[in-house]
C-alpha cells in the first residue's frame, strides 16, 4: 500500500568511534568493566586455547582466528591481570619495534593510524574484552598486540563473511540514551526475543524483531533496555549509571531454539552524544493536517510531512499492509510517503521515536485527492564537456500518474523567467529544456534517451546555467511554484546534479548529488 521512499538520510555511516585514539592509554576502555569472561546473551564464544606465553584468546561469534566474522570480540586472558591500556588490534602485521612501543606507551604516529577504532575493558578476572566498533573489511589482516606481556596474534577476516545490519537509529550526534537501538536489512528476519545486555557494564534487556512493539515490519530488530535498566562500569572516562561514555550490542544474534539463523549487528557504540533535543509538535497551516508531531499535506497517492526540528524515526504502515516506511527526519527535514490511492479514506499508523527511545503513536486518518500530475525539475547538465552554453540541458519529469499540459508553464533560473513551450508531458515522462544550439549527440555528453521530449527555449534566464551552480523554480499556468532545484552542490564538468528520487523533497538538500548525466531516463549515480 505504501512504497518506502528514501527521503531521509539514514544513518548506515560508521559514527566517529568514541574511543578511537592516537595512543593505546586513550583506546583502552576502563577498569571494572562488565565482569566475567562470559560471552554476551544470545552469543557463544569459541573456546578458549592457550597461545604464546600462558595467554587464551578467544573468539566471538566462535570460529577460528583466521576465519574471524566481520564483526566480532575477542576475549583475552593470561597467567596474570592484562593491562587494556597497553593492547590494540592493528590492520596488519606489528613489527617487534611496534609491540615494544605499546610496551613503553609510546605508540608512533605511524602505529597509531593502523590501530582498529575498538572498546577495550578489562574483566572480574582481570582478563580483556577487545570490541571493534566498525564491521571489518572481508580477507584483511589484523594482529592482536599486547604491549605488557610481548604477545601478538593474527586474526584474518573471512572473505565469507557476512555484513552486519546497518543501524538506523540512534542518529549521529544526538543520542540521548542507550536503552534503545535499531538495525535494519533488506531481508526478512523470523519473529525472535533474546535476551541481551550493551557491554561495557550496560543495560540489559532484549533483541526483538521490528521497529517498535506492534508494529509489522520483518526487516528490522531493536534493542529494549528493561524498564529500569542499570548501566555500571566505566569506560575510558565514563561515568557508573549513565554519563558519557558507549556501550556495544552483542556481535551477533546467535540461534533461538534453532528458529533464527546467526545476525550480526553494526557495532557502532550506543552512546551518549550529546542533549535531547525537546520535542515541539509542529504547528500546522489551514490546508495540513496533524501528522504525529509533524503536519501533513494529503495529495492523491502522496502524503507530504513537516516534522519538528527534533531528531525522529518514524514508522509509517496502512491499515491492511505489511509494508512499514522508516524514515530518520533531522532538523525538520520534510519527507514524502508515495504508493497510496488517490479518492481514497486511509488510516496511517504513525510512530516516532526520540533519541531517547520515548515512543509515540497516532492513527491518522485522511482522505486522498483524485489523480494529479507531479511535474519535478529532476536533473540540471550545466558544466557539460562540450560547448557551453549549448549543450547544457534541465531535465523534467511528470511523477504523477495524469498527463499535464504545460502551456504557461515557466522555468525561472536565478529570477529570471524563462517560459516553455506548449506541449503535453504524459505520466511518468521526460522531457529536456534545451537552447536553440543543442547538438543532441557531441560525441563528448551523454545522448538523451530515443524520443525524449524536447522544449526549446530562447535560453536560460539572462546568463544561462553557472558553473558554480544556479537556483531553478518551476512554476505552472497559475503561477504556483510546483518544483524547485537548490544551487547546491556546485556543478563539476561532464557531471549532472540529480534528484535522489523524483518524490524526493525539494527542501531536503540531501536529495541533490553529483551523478552520471542519464537526459531522459531514471537518475543514476
Amino acid at each position: 500500500m505504501i512504497t518506502r521512499v528514501p527521503l531521509a538520510r539514514l544513518s548506515f555511516g560508521l559514527l566517529s568511534a568514541a574511543f578511537v585514539a592516537c595512543n593505546p592509554t586513550l583506546q583502552g576502555a576502563g577498569r571494572g568493566g562488565s565482569g566475567g569472561a562470559a560471552a554476551a546473551p544470545g552469543t557463544t564464544a569459541s573456546p578458549a586455547r592457550p597461545l604464546v606465553g600462558g595467554v587464551v584468546v578467544a573468539l566471538e561469534p566462535p570460529g577460528p582466528l583466521d576465519a574471524a566474522a566481520s564483526v566480532f570480540r575477542l576475549r583475552v586472558s593470561g597467567e596474570s591481570s592484562l593491562d587494556p591500556t597497553a593492547a590494540a588490534l592493528v590492520s596488519g602485521s606489528v613489527s617487534a619495534r611496534q609491540l615494544d612501543e605499546l610496551t613503553r606507551h609510546k605508540v608512533s604516529a605511524t602505529l597509531a593510524k593502523r590501530f582498529v577504532p575498538a572498546l577495550i575493558w578489562q574483566d572480574a578476572d582481570g582478563g580483556l574484552v577487545l570490541a571493534p566498533t566498525e564491521a571489518l573489511p572481508r580477507g584483511k589482516a589484523y594482529t592482536l598486540a599486547l604491549g605488557d606481556v610481548a604477545f601478538t596474534a593474527a586474526i584474518q577476516i573471512s572473505a565469507g563473511a557476512p555484513m552486519p545490519l546497518p543501524r538506523i537509529w540512534p542518529p549521529t550526534g544526538a543520542s540521548a540514551t542507550a536503552s534503545f537501538g535499531v538495525w535494519c536489512g533488506d531481508a526478512g528476519l523470523p519473529a525472535f526475543d533474546v535476551a541481551a545486555a550493551l557491554e561495557p557494564g550496560g543495560p540489559h534487556g532484549a533483541l526483538r524483531r521490528g521497529v517498535f512493539n506492534g508494529a509489522v515490519n520483518t526487516t528490522c530488530l531493536r534493542f529494549e533496555a528493561d524498564p529500569e535498566p542499570t548501566v555500571g562500569g566505566e569506560v575510558d572516562g565514563g561515568v557508573d549509571g549513565g554519563g558519557e561514555g558507549g556501550w556495544v550490542a552483542p556481535p551477533v544474534v546467535g540461534a533461538d531454539a534453532g528458529a533464527l539463523a546467526a545476525v550480526a549487528l553494526d557495532p557502532r557504540p550506543l552512546q551518549i552524544d550529546g542533549p535531547l533535543t525537546p520535542l515541539v509538535p509542529t504547528s500546522c497551516e489551514s490546508n495540513e493536517v496533524a501528522f504525529g508531531p509533524g503536519c501533513a499535506t494529503v495529495e492523491d497517492d502522496r502524503v507530504l510531512v513537516r516534522t519538528p526540528p527534533s531528531p525522529l524515526l518514524w514508522a509509517v504502515s496502512g491499515s491492511g499492509s505489511d509494508r512499514v516506511d522508516l524514515v530518520q527526519s533531522t532538523a525538520g527535514e520534510p519527507f514524502i510517503l508515495v504508493g497510496l490511492t488517490p479518492l481514497t479514506r486511509v488510516a496511517l499508523d504513525v510512530a516516532t521515536t526520540n533519541a531517547a527511545g520515548v515512543l509515540a503513536r497516532d492513527l491518522v486518518k485522511v482522505t486522498t485527492v483524485a489523480a494529479e500530475p507531479h511535474v519535478v525539475i529532476n536533473e540540471v547538465l550545466a558544466h557539460p564537456l562540450g560547448p557551453k552554453p549549448a549543450e547544457e540541458w534541465v531535465e523534467l519529469l511528470n511523477d504523477g500518474s495524469v498527463a499535464t499540459d504545460l502551456t504557461g508553464y515557466v522555468l525561472v533560473v536565478a529570477g529570471s523567467p524563462t517560459p516553455l513551450p506548449s506541449n503535453v508531458l504524459a505520466p511518468h515522462e521526460f522531457a529536456l529544456i534545451i537552447t536553440p544550439t543543442f547538438v543532441a549527440e557531441d560525441g563528448l555528453d551523454p545522448s538523451a534517451a530515443p524520443g525524449t521530449l524536447l522544449l526549446q527555449v530562447d535560453r536560460f534566464g539572462k546568463r544561462g546555467l553557472s558553473d558554480s551552480g544556479t537556483q531553478l523554480v518551476l512554476t505552472d499556468a497559475s503561477g504556483t511554484e510546483v518544483s524547485s532545484f537548490p544551487a547546491v552542490p556546485k556543478p563539476k564538468a561532464g557531471r549532472s546534479v540529480a534528484r535522489r528520487t523524483p518524490a524526493c523533497p525539494d527542501a531536503d538538500p540531501s536529495c541533490f548529488s553529483l551523478a552520471t548525466p542519464t537526459p531522459g531516463g531514471p537518475n543514476g549515480g
